[in-house]
């Protein structure tokens, strides 16, 4: 018995509906448990906001699987896009002190352009 590709098609999809089915299922039951905890657990209790932060991440996980009518982005990124996304990533966090001088310099090269000279000469 041989298997087509179209075979092994479905079953990949039907695998990767299976895995998307389960982080599902996982953000939500964690989700579910945080809100338990955050009803019914003391005050000192760490564990409902390590429940939430666990959902949450499961739930963007679960958002960015492919279903069967659309594809995945990472095939469409280039690994150079990738590598720029991941570096901007990181460095974002220490390029936030640099907007504010920028903002500056911006704004003294708005006042300190050079003028058109007029058209018309003043007497």
């Amino acid at each position: 018995m041989t298997i087509t590709v179209e075979q092994q098609s479905q079953e990949a999809n039907t695998e990767l509906a299976v895995r998307r089915r389960r982080v599902g299922v996982v953000a939500g039951a964690f989700l579910v448990a945080a809100g338990c905890g955050f009803v019914f657990a003391t005050e000192n209790s760490a564990w409902p906001a390590a429940c939430l932060r666990i959902g949450i991440v499961f739930g963007a996980l679960w958002l960015c699987l492919p279903v069967q009518r659309r594809p995945t982005v990472w095939k469409s990124m280039s690994a150079g896009r990738l590598v720029g996304l991941a570096v901007l990533a990181i460095l974002v966090n220490r390029l936030k002190y640099l907007f504010p001088v920028i903002g500056v310099l911006t704004v003294l090269a708005w006042i300190l352009r050079p003028r058109r000279a007029s058209t018309q000469l003043r007497r």
